[in-house]
C-alpha cells in the first residue's frame, strides 16, 4: 500500500486528480487541510456552526471537480477561491430566500381573508413549511432546476451549464415542477392559497 503521508500537496492532488477515484489519498488531503478552511471559512461566517458545515461543503465542492487538482499550483489560492465562491452561493441563496419570503408576505397580506386573525408571522413560516413539503414531492432533477431557477435566482443559461443540460429540458423542469407544486397545494386547503398565487406570478 502507499503511503501517501509522505507526498506533498502538489503530488497528492495529482494522485486525486488522476487515479481513480482514491478516496485514501483524499482523505489525507482532507485532514491536512481541515484546520485551514475552518479558519477561512469561520473568518467570512463569524459562526463555528455554520463554519463546520461550510467546511464539509467546500470539500465536497473540491472532491466533485477533483480532475482540475493536477492543475492547481498555488494551493492557499486555490482554497480562498473555493471558500469565497461558496460563501458567495450562500449569500446569494439567502438573499433569493429573503426575496422570495417577501413576495409570500406580500401575497398573504392582500388575502388576509385566507386565515383571519393569524400571526402574519406564523402564518408566512407554516407557508414556507408547507412550499418545502411540496418541493419534497418532486423528483431530485425537478427541483434542483427549480430552486435554481427560481429561488436562487439563476438564469437558464446558468443552470444549463451547471447541471448539463439543455435549455429545453430546463424549461420542462421548471414548467412541470411548478405543475406538480400546484397539484400539490390544492389539496392544502385556505394555507395554500398564497403559495397558489406567488406560483402564479413566477414564469417558465
Amino acid at each position: 500500500m502507499i503511503d501517501y503521508t509522505t507526498y506533498d500537496d502538489t503530488a497528492l492532488m495529482r494522485v486525486i486528480a488522476l487515479e481513480e477515484a482514491d478516496s485514501q489519498a483524499f482523505t489525507i488531503f482532507y485532514n491536512r487541510h481541515l484546520a485551514r478552511v475552518y479558519k477561512k471559512m469561520l473568518v467570512f461566517l463569524k459562526s463555528s456552526d455554520e463554519a463546520e458545515e461550510a467546511v464539509q461543503e467546500v470539500f465536497i465542492r473540491i472532491w466533485k471537480r477533483k480532475e482540475f487538482l493536477h492543475e492547481v499550483h498555488n494551493i492557499e489560492a486555490y482554497f480562498n477561491t473555493v471558500c469565497r465562491n461558496l460563501v458567495y452561493d450562500r449569500f446569494r441563496k439567502a438573499r433569493n430566500d429573503k426575496h422570495l419570503l417577501e413576495k409570500l408576505k406580500a401575497a398573504a397580506s392582500e388575502h388576509p381573508e385566507q386565515a383571519p386573525g393569524a400571526d402574519a408571522q406564523l402564518l408566512v413560516k407554516q407557508q414556507w413549511e408547507l412550499l418545502q413539503r411540496a418541493l419534497d414531492t418532486l423528483p431530485p432533477q425537478r427541483r434542483k432546476v427549480f430552486e435554481l431557477c427560481k429561488v436562487q435566482g439563476l438564469s437558464y443559461d446558468e443552470v444549463c451549464a451547471e447541471l448539463g443540460i439543455t435549455l429545453p429540458t430546463a424549461k420542462e423542469h421548471v414548467m412541470r415542477a411548478k405543475r406538480d407544486i400546484r397539484d400539490y397545494l390544492n389539496g392544502q386547503g385556505e394555507l395554500a392559497v398564497s403559495l397558489l398565487i406567488l406560483l402564479d406570478m413566477i414564469h417558465e
